[in-house]
């Protein structure tokens, strides 16, 4: 079940910032942790609005699941790695929460 609080408090508290920029070809987007403490997620400018926030709730996925048990995954095309696939999951699963919550 996704908690739409936990989310929220990475970016009230100041532990997540997103980045829109211009990423190379076949970037979507991509997150790291400051030396601050504090979650970077970059965002392809590329992409379309609900393409944008399906990658933020990806990498969101990795903060809260991934990055506490794994400091650092570096990898291009790494679709089929088990982290990928659960983030895909995830950002599905809040994206339909997200629309079903505003409507």
């Amino acid at each position: 079940m996704v908690d739409l609080r936990e989310i929220s408090d990475l970016f009230t508290n100041g532990k997540a910032v997103c980045h829109t920029v211009q990423l190379g070809p076949g970037v979507a987007g991509f997150v790291y942790k400051s030396r601050k403490g504090v979650y970077h997620i970059f965002v392809s400018e590329d992409l379309s609005p609900e393409g944008r926030r399906h990658i933020i709730f990806h990498e969101i996925n990795h903060i809260l699941k991934d990055m506490p048990v794994i400091p650092y995954v570096i990898g291009v095309d790494m679709q089929r790695y088990s982290i990928e696939k659960s983030a895909e999951r995830f950002a599905r699963e809040v994206g339909l929460v997200y629309f079903v919550g505003s409507g």
